[in-house]
């Protein structure tokens, strides 16, 4: 195992670059589960469930360039939070079942690159403005996502699977 630690906290990273555990300074802890800011280490490949569970209070969230997944095991890793601006990295390939399910967001920007069209990573969230890719057409159904995480016939189109899962959206965005 391997420590990073930042200004905002320490992070246990296994040899395959899977976030394991993380502990946050006292300065930027504010009270349990709520911290000012999270900013994941480069190096972490892989954000395992209920890393960040029930975060009640987040002002700003950065991944790292090194990220390919996100909620490895199937588990929300950032479920039942209150989120700022949440920017998934390009690098992204997997977002796991129940990413980010029952969360608040101000706001969420999928990246193009995403591969895995999973159709809870979102469920029963509130998000303030989505942006999309211009890849995702306007009638729900993405455009060219990666064939290895494709699931056949139970395949939905995504804004469409997101609000069959009650998935409240201000606005959508395509850009």
């Amino acid at each position: 195992m391997n420590k990073i630690t930042n200004k905002t906290g320490i992070f246990t990273i296994d040899e395959n670059g899977v976030l394991k555990e993380y502990q946050s300074t006292e300065v930027n802890q504010v009270a349990e589960n709520v911290w000012h800011c999270l900013d994941i280490p480069e190096g972490v490949r892989v954000i395992s469930e209920w890393a960040f569970r029930d975060c009640e209070i987040l002002e700003r969230l950065t991944f790292p360039k090194s990220l390919r997944m996100i909620s490895a095991g199937g588990a929300g890793a950032f479920s039942w939070s209150k989120l700022p601006h949440v920017e998934l990295p390009e690098t992204l390939e997997v977002l796991g079942d129940f990413a980010f399910g029952h969360s608040s967001m101000r706001s969420v920007r999928i990246p193009k690159g995403l591969c895995s069209i999973y159709n809870r990573q979102f469920k029963g969230s509130s998000i303030g403005t989505l942006y999309l890719p211009e890849e995702f057409r306007a009638d729900d159904t993405p455009r060219g996502f990666c064939e290895k995480y494709e699931w056949g016939k139970e395949q939905y189109g995504y804004i469409r699977s997101m609000l069959v899962n009650n998935v409240e959206i201000g606005e959508i965005v395509f850009e």
